[in-house]
């Protein structure tokens, strides 16, 4: 057992992580206990990736809903090693940079600084276990702890390149469900010269069929089942016995008790059997958390998708093929073939390019709301290339609109489509400057056309889903080309791309397909801004790169009158006598 630091090296198969953890961590202010408070199912977790992992050297998988603390865990895992052992190296990696920083400054760096002092006063034990800050150059991707070892945090975006030849003692993949292919397999060997070999890869399930999904199969596969404080035998927790509040009912012998009780004297069972090979997975859902009650549980079925109950409550991988954009394909169809090509700084004619603007209210002084992002798309042969994606985090919209000049202006936009849902004097701005190369667009819920177009005050009429339909078919033919030099700078549009979902409702004997967001907390904004200069360029050239013309026949007909174009009576627009017109939040009105 752990009684001080001196004693840390001594034994360590003899050290209970369990002890570690609950003496060692606090959450706000609290001990952090995991024992006689409904998530005893964690203890014998703990001790399978501390204990059993070194003698079995199998790999660990887990399954599990959100919100189940599966990143505290790798977290404390991590602590664990590095307080009690030798010469021991932790990479910690996720899918995106953003993620990594997150981690780094918030969860580590708070566990390094509230931790529990062994005499009250002193600094936390685990602060006590980092190097000597005068020798030590820790950065947000690396900490280095006493007796030389290091906790790294890395990205495994895209193939994970920067992790190949990384050699590690223990290796935790967070988010797994997000990590491409290439990217898992450049990391299989980072614990291979290890004597500890301690893998660890966790994460919410999305679509079946998929990698992570394999690696699942693969396991052992543990079920949780709670023992029943009446006949002392094993259950399972599921949506049917779960009654209300915290109250679970014996499926043996229909005790009712409290998932605080039940868990206690649990026991996680195997359901397969894969030999020495084979991985050891685990199972966590919502279900048998003791904090999340019944009535949040079913709330969540009546508000969410089918898809995302299952894989964010349930932690179960969704059958339904609902999922038309992960990034894992993304990145192969469209990024990692352009891994040499950059981002122009300029463009410049007789090239030619078309940019989407979709406003939001997200600023550097407001963390919350959507993103405001210009997305500049250029047509090349038969395909679309990524020229620009920018999320602009001005707080003036005046600021945000002269930014959009910049764009215009530098990379030759010669059309663009801008929503006119959050930016109506935005749109009227750009307008006064541009005149109808710059329309607005407005999503119409119940479109009779797939598009229409108001000449009177510029506007497009839109059905959201059949666009997005469309643009997803030309991503998922490869069509988009995303330069891929620089992955970190483009990581966040693809992860707002694929934030959607297919959802079906059947109306008086119809069936109606519709685009949503699979996570409603997080944005897909870009996806939009990418739609709406899709559109842009649609209707400037009357046709898209898989030579389909998406417009009625009306619309064609506007295109050779060069209406839509921006001209009217076969002249260009220009801007009125006496320059362009300023108009504020105050003044604003809709045109014509």
């Amino acid at each position: 057992m752990i009684k001080n630091i001196g004693s840390l090296f001594t034994a360590p198969l003899s050290i209970d992580p369990v002890y570690f953890v609950e003496n060692w961590r606090t959450i706000d202010g609290e001990p952090f206990r995991i024992t006689n408070n409904g998530r005893d199912y964690l203890v014998d977790f703990y001790r399978s990736l501390c204990i059993s992992a070194l003698k079995d050297k199998k790999p660990v998988v887990v399954v599990k809903g959100r919100q189940v603390e599966a990143t505290e865990a790798a977290l404390n895992v991590a602590l664990y090693f590095l307080c009690n052992y030798k010469f021991f190296n932790v990479l910690h990696a996720f899918p995106t940079e953003t993620q990594v920083s997150r981690f780094s400054k918030e969860r580590l760096q708070g566990a390094i600084r509230f931790s529990k002092p062994l005499v009250p006063g002193d600094p936390g034990q685990i602060e006590q276990c980092l190097a000597d800050h005068r020798n030590a150059s820790n950065t947000v991707s690396t900490v280095e702890f006493r007796n030389h070892n290091f906790y790294y945090m890395y990205s495994a975006w895209a193939e994970a390149d920067s992790l190949r030849g990384i050699s590690v003692d223990a290796l935790m993949r967070d988010e797994f469900q997000d990590w491409s292919p290439s990217a898992i397999a450049n990391t299989e060997a980072s614990t291979s010269q290890s004597k500890y070999a301690v893998e660890f890869s966790f994460g919410t399930p999305k679509s079946a069929n998929s990698p992570f999904e394999d690696i699942w199969k693969n396991s052992d596969q543990r079920y949780f089942h709670s023992r029943c404080v009446s006949c002392s035998k094993l259950f399972q927790i599921t949506m049917d016995n779960f009654l209300y509040h915290d109250i679970v009912k014996c499926t043996q012998c229909g005790k009712e008790q409290t998932k605080t009780d039940a868990n206690r004297g649990g026991a996680w069972v195997p359901t397969k059997s894969v030999g020495k090979e084979g991985r050891v997975g685990y199972h966590i859902s919502q279900l048998i958390h003791p904090a999340i009650p019944r009535e949040r549980i079913t709330r969540q079925q009546d508000e969410w998708s089918d898809s995302k109950f299952k894989n964010e409550v349930l932690g179960e991988f969704f059958t339904g093929g609902t999922l038309p954009l992960n990034p894992a394909d993304v990145k192969a169809r469209c990024c990692e073939p352009y891994r040499l090509l950059d981002f122009p700084g300029i463009v410049s004619a007789p090239r030619e390019t078309f940019i989407g603007i979709d406003w939001g209210s997200r600023s550097e002084n407001k963390d919350t709301g959507a993103y405001t992002v210009a997305t500049i798309l250029e047509k090349v042969g038969e395909k679309y290339q990524l020229v620009r994606a920018e999320k602009l985090m001005q707080n003036e919209y005046v600021a945000r609109v002269a930014r959009i000049r910049e764009l215009i202006t530098l990379y030759n936009c010669i059309a663009g489509v801008a929503d006119i849902g959050f930016g109506q004097v935005e749109c009227q701005m750009l307008q006064a400057e541009y005149g109808p190369m710059i329309k607005s667009a407005y999503y119409a819920p119940n479109a009779k056309e797939k598009m229409s177009y108001n000449e009177k005050n510029w506007m497009l009429t839109i059905d959201r889903n059949a666009w997005i339909e469309e643009l997803i078919d030309i991503i998922n033919r490869g069509q988009l080309v995303i330069p891929f030099r620089r992955p970190a700078e483009i990581e966040w549009l693809v992860d707002h791309m694929c934030n959607t979902e297919i959802r079906v409702a059947h109306r008086t004997g119809n069936v109606f397909k519709s685009y949503e967001k699979v996570n409603a907390a997080e944005p897909n904004d870009g996806l939009h801004s990418l739609n709406y200069a899709y559109i842009a360029s649609v209707v400037h050239l009357g046709h898209n790169v898989l030579g389909r013309s998406p417009m009625t026949s009306k619309l064609q007909g506007a295109v050779k009158g060069g209406v839509l174009l921006g001209n009217f009576n076969g002249k260009p627009w220009s801007p009125p006598r006496g320059g362009v017109q300023q108009i504020t939040r105050s003044d604003y009105g809709r045109r014509g």
